[in-house]
């Protein structure tokens, strides 16, 4: 008798740590699986930020700010990253640009504020005096105690370096997922020229191109009339031009911060 019972006890033992286990078990996969539909959950509330094509007023401020601003740099593209791009280049962009073009100073803060509308908080310029790109004398002389930026002509006997004459854009398509914009394009580069520029006789496809007078997509170097680069005479054109991708980072200000040009 004593034997069947501790049969009895111990089969009731078993049972009990079985169930006990199986309780166990069924309680870890509901766990799991609570865990897991609360994850998928989360995913569920995350926000989709859906790809839009960009407004009409949109795709002309920003095409007017790649013509005027941006393709400065045109002998410069690529540029994967703006935070790279030549402090002495920066200052000049901001020059060529500031507010009074009759005034011979520029302050340390028109190039601040100048720059990070165009370029935002990531480009930064580290203030000196602008070299001339030709004797590499100091054009443009910064004063730490002023903050200021001053003409200095009086040691450069000779005119500036060359530049490209204009440049046209055609504005192909543009998208932005969240404030993050992408502009497609089709870039026409002016001629090359120095101190003295002739008529806007021809159109390229690349700064080299302006820069040798070689491979003219629209026009004639030689010839003597300018032409009036329509949106027209683009369109006709636009498949002997690469496409330029510029991306901006809409600020919480409104304006268009470049990030890269590819």
């Amino acid at each position: 008798m004593e034997e069947e019972k501790k049969d009895n006890k111990k089969s009731l033992a078993i049972i009990f740590l079985s169930i006990l286990v199986i309780a166990l078990a069924s309680y870890i996969v509901i766990d799991k699986t609570n865990i897991f539909k609360e994850k998928e959950t989360e995913k569920e509330k995350e926000p989709v930020i859906e790809t839009k094509k960009i407004s009409e007023s949109e795709a002309d401020y920003l095409s007017k700010n790649i013509e005027e601003i941006y393709n400065y740099f045109l002998k410069d593209f690529p540029i994967e990253n703006t935070n790279k791009l030549n402090n002495q280049e920066l200052i000049r962009l901001a020059w060529q640009h500031r507010e009074d073009k009759t005034s011979y100073e520029l302050t340390q803060d028109e190039v601040d504020k100048f720059i990070k509308k165009y370029f935002g908080n990531n480009v930064t310029v580290n203030h000196e005096d602008l070299l001339c790109e030709i004797d590499n004398k100091p054009l443009y002389k910064y004063s730490r105690t002023t903050k200021k930026y001053t003409a200095n002509f009086n040691e450069h006997g000779h005119g500036g370096p060359g530049a490209i004459s204009n440049n046209k854009v055609l504005y192909i398509d543009g998208k932005a997922k969240g404030n993050i914009y992408t502009v497609n394009t089709k870039v026409f580069v002016g001629n090359y020229c120095g101190d003295t520029c002739g008529p806007n006789n021809a159109y390229y496809e690349s700064y080299n191109d302006s820069y040798n007078h070689n491979n003219p997509v629209v026009g004639d170097f030689n010839s003597e009339e300018d032409i009036q680069l329509t949106n027209e005479i683009m369109n006709k054109n636009k498949d002997k031009v690469r496409t330029t991708t510029y991306t901006f980072e809409k600020q919480n200000n409104g304006d268009f911060a470049l990030i890269s040009v590819k």
